[in-house]
This record gives C-alpha cells, structure tokens and sequence, in this order.
C-alpha cells in the first residue's frame, strides 16, 4: 500500500549532528491522527500507532518497525493495515538487507525480501527473495534510507536548502520501490516546548520531502511530506499529504540505547 510505504519510509530516516555522522539508537512511539481533510475525500478519520527500534550493531544499523493503522470512510466503514519491517544497512552505504511484511484488511498480504549491494558510484543491483525472484538495477548516486538522511543533514548543515537523488528502500515490489526523493530543508531551529523533554535542549530541521516515480514517473510527485528532524536522530512530528487528507504522526514515547560497545 502507498500509505503503508511512505510511513516506512519517512521513518527510516536517521540525523548526526557531530562530525562523525553517528545516529543516537533510539526506540521512538508514534501516535497516528487525522490531521485535517479537504475537498471531496473518502475518509473521515484515523488512527493508529507506530514503533521504531533503531540499534547500532557496530558494522551497520538495524531497524526494527512496526505500523498499525485504522482508516475510516463517511459510511464509518473501516479499513485496517499493518506494516512489519526489518531492515540492516551497513554503515559505508553500500548495502542493504531488508525483510517488510504488509497486511490490510482489503488488499492481499504481500512479503518483500531482499538485499541490494552500490559500488562505489552507487550504482548497484537489488535482488529479491520475495515475492518472487527479480533484480533491479539501480542508478548511478542511488542512497539507501540512512545514507539519504545523512545527506540531506549534510546538506542542511552546509546551508544548502534542497537536494535531490535517487532512493531504494525495497519497501515495493522491484522498480517502485525506487524513487526520486527531492528534499528541501530549513533551519537549524530550536523548540524549548516540545512534549518530549530530552529533545528540549537539540536543535532540528524542518525538512519538506517529495517522492518521484524513478521509472515511469510523471512530474507530480507521488507522496509529499514534513518532518520535523532533530540533529540526534529523532523524528518527533510528521504530516503525510494525500491531497484529500493529511495524516500526522506524533512522538508520545522515546527511549535511548546505550551505545553500543564494538
């Protein structure tokens, strides 16, 4: 589903603020609410939760993502959907093992496992297990989910305000799950108010993010988002735009990991 993709997505991202680009390992409770709807549209509410474990096991990082959803039409009818995700990208950005299960209520249950390797252009082949076996080749520059995020707060860092390439996530079967993601950022701003009060004190990015069918892409894009990114890693508030309606996630619990002794 291309909601259930694009909160994946959005939640992989991970930020450094230091100079050696390390990710704070955190586990991160999100709140899911319909956050406003307009013009004619087919749902009427929303709710839902998310769980993101992100733990560094020294040669790479592992995720570790579970999404549950409730949608609602006008009717009161309901629609549920489900994401497990598992993933491991090793710290260099040149590979990524990944293992997403979606489950919904009108739409068959689908399994995408897999693994893709970059050379040093990043260019690179993806090969999936499931649902059946298939390569995807791809592109010159391509990131992988982690390497994007940091590049974007790379990028933001530098002063530069957008930056655009290619992104494999292996959350969709084969091509579609390659998109051009067009990222412009702003900031660093400080938020002495926010809920979570061990983020009081770090700064974050507010970042608007667009995805584009890689392949056989139109010229709008597929999926539009805003993150609020904080430079130790954590994602605190998302707004996801579907055109009809915008569906929000909010942080309500976050825990740190110890760093891990390598």
């Amino acid at each position: 589903m291309i909601l259930a993709r694009l909160l994946v997505l959005l939640l992989l991202v991970g930020f450094s603020g230091s100079a050696l680009a390390q990710i704070a390992p955190h586990r991160a409770v999100y709140s899911l609410t319909l956050d406003s709807i307009s013009g004619s549209n087919t749902v009427s509410g929303a709710s839902g939760r998310m769980v993101l474990d992100w733990t560094d096991v020294c040669d790479g990082w592992a995720t570790e993502l579970d999404l549950r959803v409730r949608l609602f039409d006008p009717e009161g009818e309901e629609l549920r959907f489900g994401t497990a995700l598992s993933t491991w990208e090793a710290k260099d950005g040149r590979v990524l093992r990944f293992r997403v299960k979606d489950r919904s209520t009108y739409f068959p249950s689908t399994d995408f496992v897999g693994r893709a390797v970059l050379d040093k252009t990043g260019a690179g082949e993806a090969h999936y297990s499931e649902p059946r076996e298939m390569t995807v080749t791809l592109p010159q520059g391509t990131l992988f989910p982690t390497a994007h995020s940091l590049a974007v707060l790379k990028a933001a860092e530098a002063g530069e305000r957008v930056m655009i390439a290619p992104l494999f996530d292996g959350s969709e079967d084969g091509q579609e799950a390659l998109m051009e993601a067009s990222a412009a950022m702003l900031g660093p701003f400080d938020d002495k108010d926010t809920r979570i009060s061990a983020l009081a004190a770090i700064p974050y990015y507010t970042v608007n993010l667009a995805f584009y069918r890689a392949v056989n892409g139109g010229a709008l894009p597929e999926h539009e988002a805003t993150l609020r990114l904080y430079t130790n890693g954590v994602v605190d508030r998302q707004l996801f735009d579907y055109g009809d309606f915008v569906l929000a996630a909010d942080i309500v619990e976050l825990t740190f990991y110890p760093d891990a002794d390598c």
